[in-house]
This record gives structure tokens, sequence and C-alpha cells, in this order.
């Protein structure tokens, strides 16, 4: 799937800590696995969907949700 390749492209060593779960409509469900890692994603979610969205000819990209 080209997102899992995005996703993990764009975030490089902390692939290890933010799992891309699932996908659903307009939203994606990370799995996050320490507390740091958590903090970091919140931080950086808005420019991730940006950046995530510059791969699609349509950015559809509008959440990130951390379980």
């Amino acid at each position: 799937m080209v997102l899992d390749h995005v996703w993990t492209q764009l975030v490089g060593n902390r692939a290890k800590f933010w799992v891309l779960h699932a996908v659903q409509n307009d939203t994606l469900y990370v799995k996050v696995k320490i507390a740091v890692a958590k903090n970091e994603l919140i931080a950086r979610r808005q420019q991730l969907i940006g950046e995530l969205n510059k791969h699609f000819s349509t950015p559809w990209i509008k959440r990130i949700e951390i379980l």
C-alpha cells in the first residue's frame, strides 16, 4: 500500500513507535507504543498530515487519531 510506504519514509525510525494501525474515511489511526512518542506525534500531527497529503493527487487525510 502506498500509504504504508510513505508513512515509513516520512517518520523514519519513529515507525517503530508510531505504527499505522488503520485508515477510515479521512482519518489515520496510529498506535503509539510509548508516552514520549505520543507527545511528539501530537506536536507533529498537522505537519505529518500536510506531508502525507503531498503524495496524493487529492489531499484526503484530515486527521490523525492516536490509539
